[in-house]
């Protein structure tokens, strides 16, 4: 775990992938100079939000809106809004009184307000490469 909680072995592997397809995208534009490619960076706009939760409001960057168990809210085997016995026990993945404080819906997926987030630096292209706007991206010169 990284001093944010978070499992470091799977954010090298995300970091990893992401290096390789910046190259990918780097080739694709030398290969196709006409097209308008733009990486954007879920990676370190997600890693971000979490890392700066309460700065944007949240009040649990890692445990999970909807689910059940442990100190995440989060148990693999009981999916938000399913039923499962645990132990002869039925237990059920409830969901929160207030997802607008929680970066994370069910484990998976993200809330509305996390995805609100996201889509604001996506649309602002401070995360993008080129750091263009989405309004600007698909706007290509046809002389070179």
């Amino acid at each position: 775990m990284d001093k944010n909680g978070c499992a470091t072995p799977y954010n090298e592997v995300s970091q990893d992938y992401n290096k390789l397809l910046k190259e990918a995208v780097i080739q694709l534009r030398t290969d196709l100079p006409m097209a308008a490619i733009t990486y954007v960076d879920m990676y370190s706009i997600k890693y971000g939000l979490i890392t700066n939760a309460t700065k944007e409001g949240f009040k649990y960057p890692l445990r999970t809106c909807c689910g059940y168990g442990g100190l995440y809210n989060y148990n693999r085997h009981v999916g938000c809004g399913s039923k499962v016995t645990l132990n002869g026990t039925q237990v059920e993945g409830k969901s929160c009184k207030d997802p607008s404080v929680y970066v994370n819906w069910d484990g998976v997926h993200f809330t509305q307000t996390s995805n609100h987030i996201f889509s604001g630096h996506v649309i602002s292209g401070e995360f993008s490469d080129p750091p263009l706007p989405i309004s600007q991206v698909c706007h290509r010169s046809l002389t070179r």
